[in-house]
């Protein structure tokens, strides 16, 4: 599972955030009592300044003045950040034969920016295009009860896992036909 927060719903937005996490679709991590600090992740804070060229949209960051306090100095901590080139390798390397899907909440949205932020440094990005999953179209399938997104990525990433769990689950589906 992927996901970002960024400075705007462009594809070319400045990345505050990258966050993945491995996952089995098939497994119940809230039954079985298990966290997402026991999930293999990454989660990278992203430095703006490295990101020359790409886009901070004005209403993102109105957007972003109004959320959690909290969840804006873990987001926007200056401590820890890597440059825009290394969180891409890092990301690609993390990925890189996973499991052969990428899952995200819309593919239009989180897998297009990264797409463009590979394509803006003549990168290839890991994943093929027929391996992006999207799990809000999952959850639209079924009623699912999950939290509102906390716009922290990694903890984004494990309610939209969580999410196709139990999706996945309730559609009696238990593996995937290819």
């Amino acid at each position: 599972m992927i996901d970002l927060e960024t400075l705007s719903a462009t594809p070319d937005a400045v990345i505050l955030q990258i966050a993945a996490v491995k996952f089995d679709p098939f497994d119940d991590y809230l039954e079985r009592g298990i966290g997402i600090a026991e999930l293999p992740q990454q989660n990278l804070l992203v430095d703006v300044d490295s990101q020359s060229g790409r886009n901070i949209n004005e209403s993102t960051m109105q957007w972003w003045a109004q959320q959690d306090p909290q969840i804006q100095d873990r987001v926007f901590a200056t401590q820890g950040r890597v440059t825009f080139a290394d969180a891409l390798q890092q990301t690609h390397r993390f990925i890189w034969n996973s499991s052969g899907r990428i899952w995200a909440q819309g593919t239009s949205f989180d897998i297009s920016i990264l797409e463009h932020a590979y394509r803006s440094l003549d990168q290839p990005y890991p994943w093929l295009y027929w391996q992006a999953r999207d799990s809000r179209t999952l959850l639209d399938l079924v009623a699912v009860d999950l939290p509102p997104a906390t716009h922290d990525a990694v903890e984004d990433c494990f309610r939209q896992i969580v999410g196709v769990q139990q999706a996945l689950r309730r559609l009696g589906v238990t593996r995937f036909v290819r």
